[in-house]
């Protein structure tokens, strides 16, 4: 997200609370954990550094995922989910599952709401859903 656009976005959400701007977890091997994203997500690379095994994406509204290689602490999954809100959830579990990603579950009416449930390449779970499945 442009620095303009992004000044724009904040002066029109007028809110008095913290936004949350980005996450960093720890991954095994950040090019692969990148890749996963960018393909199934549609998350875009804002930078990267190499050397550290280091990279930032971004998703459409600017929030950033920071994938930092090195090794995941015992049970790092364990509780912890990472939810995409995405246009159509059914249409999207359709168009990955086409493409040979593996699910937990199909998407189904949840405590969280309704979606189907991945893991990524390092066992986190990663959760989808759309606008209309939350007002279920």
């Amino acid at each position: 997200m442009s620095t303009g656009n992004y000044d724009r976005a904040m002066k029109r959400a007028r809110k008095k609370y913290a936004k949350l701007n980005h996450l960093q977890f720890t991954v095994r091997d950040a090019v692969r954990s990148r890749d996963w994203y960018v393909k199934n997500l549609g998350l875009k690379v804002e930078f990267q550094v190499p050397a550290a095994g280091f990279v930032a994406l971004e998703d459409d509204w600017g929030m950033a995922l920071l994938l930092s290689q090195g090794k995941p602490a015992k049970g790092a999954a364990s509780g912890f989910a990472i939810y995409f809100e995405v246009e159509d959830v059914d249409a999207r579990y359709r168009a990955l599952k086409g493409k040979g990603v593996k699910f937990v579950h199909e998407p189904m009416q949840t405590v969280w709401g309704y979606g189907p449930e991945l893991t990524d390449p390092d066992g986190y779970i990663v959760r989808l859903f759309d606008h209309r499945s939350i007002m279920k």
